[in-house]
């Protein structure tokens, strides 16, 4: 699992993430690591 957070004008969002869904998310709320300052970060249990 991962916490995938990320800014949109002055709003932070976050999320939790399964691995296997990652890209997708990243992909389909268009989230760029330079404009939006997206930091993923794993969880252990």
């Amino acid at each position: 699992m991962f916490l995938v957070t990320w800014i949109e004008s002055e709003e932070v969002n976050y999320r939790l993430v399964m691995k296997h869904e990652l890209s997708s998310f990243i992909a389909i709320h268009c989230i760029n690591s330079l404009d939006n300052h997206l930091m993923v970060q794993e969880l252990n249990s």
